[in-house]
């Protein structure tokens, strides 16, 4: 258990915060600021419309650096699920990326959701 409501609840949320904070030197401060930041980071809102214009590329971008922040912060399930889509954008398969876009987005709701509410 740490010193963090919003550590633990990341983690009962199946988030791995114990290796985050390892990539965070253990300092659950300086985690801590950088979970709040990823609120204000709109790369998952570049996501959708790159899908819908049909741009394999630009979703990729997006979703590849998503894909970077949630493995970094120990999103577990974000991370997994943008995974799936950066793989079907990589190989330029849009009806794939569509069909892989809602779990990739219940899982970022779910993260924002509890980083909105710090942990309550």
């Amino acid at each position: 258990m740490s010193n963090s409501r919003l550590i633990d609840a990341l983690t009962e949320l199946g988030a791995d915060t114990e290796g985050a904070l390892r990539r965070f030197m253990n300092n659950e401060a300086f985690y801590e600021r950088f979970l709040l930041k990823f609120m204000d980071d709109k790369t998952f809102d570049a996501i959708a419309p790159a899908l819908e214009a049909g741009d394999a590329e630009g979703g990729f971008m997006a979703a590849h650096t998503l894909k970077g922040i949630a493995g970094n912060l120990g999103f577990t399930a974000l991370y997994e699920a943008v995974c799936v889509l950066v793989e079907f954008l990589r190989a330029g398969d849009l009806d794939g990326a569509r069909a892989s876009y809602a779990p990739a987005e219940a899982a970022y709701r779910a993260v924002t959701a509890l980083l909105a509410g710090g942990g309550n």
